[in-house]
C-alpha cells in the first residue's frame, strides 16, 4: 500500500497536494476552500484544515486566468460631488474599509472609482462587478456594468429597486423609531427631524418612521431639509431658526453626523442646554459625534459590516453562487451619550 506523501516545506503546496493527502478529489478540495457545493461540514473543515498546515495559497492570476476574471470589483461612492472618492462622513471611510478587507480576504482588489468616472474608463478597467454606496440612480458606473452583464450591489437601495436589485442595508425605518423611543424616554415631546435634501433611501426613510412615529404618538411632526456644499454650516443655520422661533423643538433627530455637529454649534451660540432643553440623537456615529462636548448619542448602523456583507454577496453573483437572498439587513442599535442623558446636570 502506497503511502501518502507531504510536501516538504521547501515546496510550494498545490491543490492536488491538499487533494493527494486528504484522499478526496481536486473538485472536492476546490469547493471545500471556495465554500461551494454541497459537502458536509467535517470535510470542508478538515480540507480548510489540512490547506492550512501546509501553507497552501490559492493564486489569484491563476484563479483569474481559470475563470476569465480579472479578480477586480469597484467600488463608488455617490452624491457628494464629481471627485469626491471618499465622503468626509466617517461612515463610508469604515463602510470602505470594510468592504476592502472582505475583498482581500476573498482573492479580490478593490478600487476606488469616482462619480465622474466615464464609461469608457468603466470599461477598460473591466471589474468583474461594483458596489454602489447610496445610489441615486443617475451613476455610470451602474449603467455601464449593467449593460454588459456584470452584477452591482448598492448600499442602500435604488429609488426604483425591484425584488431582483441586490442590496444591503439598515432598517433606517426602525433605526429612527428607535432614536425617537429613546428621546420620549427622556421626556421629550416635540422632536424634530433633521436631514438634507439628497436622494438615498436613508433619507427617505428616515423620513417615512419619523412621520409614522409622530402620527402613532400624536406629535406635530417637523421636518428641516438642508441644503449646500457644507451641511454642519447649513445645519447650523437651519437649527437656529428652528431654536428662534416659536415652539422651539425638544430634541432633534439628525440623519448625519455633520447635521449633529451643526446642531450643537445652533445650541451653543444661544445658550440652549444639551441635554436638558435640547437632546440630540444623531444617525451616524462617528469620532465627530463621539468626542464632540457634549458627546452625541448616536445609532450604530455597523457600516464595516455592510461594506463586507455586499462584498460577500457581489462575489456571491459573481462567482454564479447559489444565494437564498439578494437583499441583506444589519441590524442597528443605539449608542447612549451624553446628549440624551438627562441624569446629570450637563457642564
Amino acid at each position: 500500500m502506497a503511502t501518502k506523501r507531504t510536501p516538504t516545506k521547501s515546496a510550494k503546496p498545490s491543490i492536488r497536494d491538499i487533494a493527494r493527502e486528504a484522499g478526496v478529489s481536486i473538485t472536492t478540495v476546490s469547493h471545500a476552500l471556495n465554500d461551494k457545493g454541497r459537502l458536509p461540514q467535517a470535510t470542508r473543515d478538515r480540507v480548510r484544515e489540512l490547506a492550512d498546515r501546509l501553507g497552501y495559497a490559492a493564486d489569484p492570476k491563476g484563479r483569474g486566468l481559470a475563470t476569465g476574471r480579472t479578480m477586480l470589483l469597484a467600488i463608488q461612492a455617490s452624491g457628494s460631488g464629481s471627485h469626491v472618492l471618499v465622503p468626509e462622513a466617517a461612515y463610508f471611510v469604515e463602510l470602505i474599509n470594510g468592504a476592502a478587507q472582505r475583498a482581500f480576504e476573498l482573492g479580490y482588489g478593490l478600487v476606488l472609482a469616482p462619480p465622474s468616472t466615464s464609461a469608457e474608463a468603466i470599461h477598460r478597467l473591466s471589474a468583474d462587478g461594483a458596489i454602489i454606496v447610496d445610489p441615486t440612480g443617475k451613476e455610470t458606473l451602474l449603467d455601464e456594468l449593467r449593460s454588459s452583464g456584470r452584477p452591482v450591489v448598492t448600499t442602500g437601495r435604488l429609488p426604483s429597486a425591484g425584488d431582483d436589485d441586490p442590496w444591503v442595508d439598515n432598517d433606517h425605518v426602525a433605526g429612527a423609531q428607535l432614536a425617537l423611543d429613546h428621546l420620549a424616554s427622556i421626556g421629550c415631546e416635540r422632536p424634530a427631524l433633521l436631514t438634507t435634501t439628497a436622494s438615498p433611501s436613508y433619507v427617505s426613510d428616515a423620513v417615512r418612521g419619523y412621520r409614522a412615529w409622530c402620527k402613532a404618538h400624536g406629535v406635530v411632526s417637523r421636518i428641516a431639509r438642508v441644503r449646500g456644499a457644507s451641511p454642519q454650516e447649513a445645519a447650523r443655520r437651519a437649527v437656529g431658526t428652528l431654536l428662534d422661533g416659536p415652539d422651539a423643538p425638544d430634541a432633534l433627530y439628525a440623519t448625519l453626523d455633520l447635521l449633529a455637529a451643526g446642531a450643537l454649534e445652533a445650541a451653543d451660540e444661544r445658550g440652549v442646554a444639551v441635554p436638558e432643553e435640547l437632546a440630540l440623537v444623531a444617525t451616524t456615529d462617528s469620532a465627530m459625534v463621539s468626542t464632540a462636548r457634549p458627546s452625541v448619542t448616536a445609532l450604530d448602523l455597523e457600516p464595516a459590516k455592510i461594506g463586507a456583507r455586499a462584498i460577500e454577496l457581489l462575489v456571491a453573483l459573481i462567482e454564479d453562487e447559489a444565494t437564498p437572498e439578494r437583499h441583506a439587513v444589519i441590524p442597528v442599535g443605539l449608542t447612549r451619550r451624553a446628549s440624551t442623558d438627562r441624569s446629570t446636570p450637563s457642564r
